[in-house]
């Protein structure tokens, strides 16, 4: 169950989400769940690890997992999952590790469902899914320290979601000034690369927000279909030694019309 937190503080979060339909906040747990907050995110990290390997090309990488919800009110329910393709990154279809159920019934990870739909003043309506993925980007694979980490390789782009939410979990061995999550105007062109020559010149001046998240449940959430977004490089600051970043992806949509429901709509029994 969700528990109110400081009005004023909460006021704020909601006024910058509605005005600019974006804002980035320190998700603050509860008293009754403060204890839970550090174990919560050495819990999540051992399951990300746990992880299959993603897809080529992004198997050195790369760890992400799945979790899917029905949020109405405050009412959640875990949902059956599906495979699913990212067509700006190749269209073979990923098959993701599910999280494991200590942790998607998790009241951390259920208050921060509430609370991000708090911040959004309910405004998506009585009822949405939400899909959760758990992501760990490194510069390590099978014992050795590799160059290839990226964020986002596919570039600007949309999640076809209506919200999206990156909360941080842990950073370590990451230099200051990477890593960072930037949003753009939607007269933004899909696909462009910030380290790629031309591309920074034509996308700089449409860049809105380029956040560095740096501390556990710092969050930055926005508005999907108003803007596009890309993340920035992770560089080590030991290029010797290893580097990761654990978030939460949050991504959330009204429901499906009825005819068009599939099994991932079913909840899990």
């Amino acid at each position: 169950m969700f528990q109110q937190r400081s009005v004023s503080k909460f006021s704020s979060f909601q006024k910058s989400f509605t005005y600019n339909r974006y804002v980035r906040f320190q998700y603050e747990a509860p008293p009754a769940l403060l204890k839970l907050q550090n174990s919560f995110i050495h819990q999540m990290k051992q399951a990300i690890d746990d992880f299959k390997d993603d897809i080529p090309p992004h198997t050195k990488y790369r760890k992400a997992g799945y979790a899917r919800y029905r949020l109405s009110g405050n009412s959640i329910t875990a949902l059956k999952l599906k495979d699913e393709v990212n067509v700006l990154v190749g269209t073979t279809r990923r098959s993701y590790s599910c999280l494991p159920n200590h942790l998607r019934e998790h009241p951390v990870l259920h208050d921060i469902l509430l609370t991000l739909n708090n911040v959004w003043s309910q405004d998506l309506g009585p009822e949405m899914n939400v899909n959760v993925h758990p992501v760990r980007v490194s510069n390590y694979f099978n014992g050795s320290i590799h160059n290839e980490a990226k964020l986002t390789p596919e570039g600007t782009h949309k999640d076809s979601v209506e919200r999206l939410a990156i909360v941080l979990l842990e950073r370590h061995n990451v230099l200051d000034g990477t890593a960072k999550t930037a949003i753009y105007s939607d007269l933004c062109p899909l696909g462009k690369l910030r380290g790629k020559p031309g591309d920074e010149e034509e996308i700089g001046p449409l860049r809105l927000v380029d956040a560095e998240l740096k501390h556990p449940f710092e969050v930055l959430t926005f508005d999907d279909t108003r803007f596009k977004h890309d993340a920035s490089i992770p560089i080590p600051e030991n290029a010797k030694q290893p580097m990761h970043r654990y978030v939460l992806l949050i991504m959330c949509r009204k429901p499906c019309l009825l005819e068009f429901v599939d099994c991932w709509e079913i909840p899990v029994t």
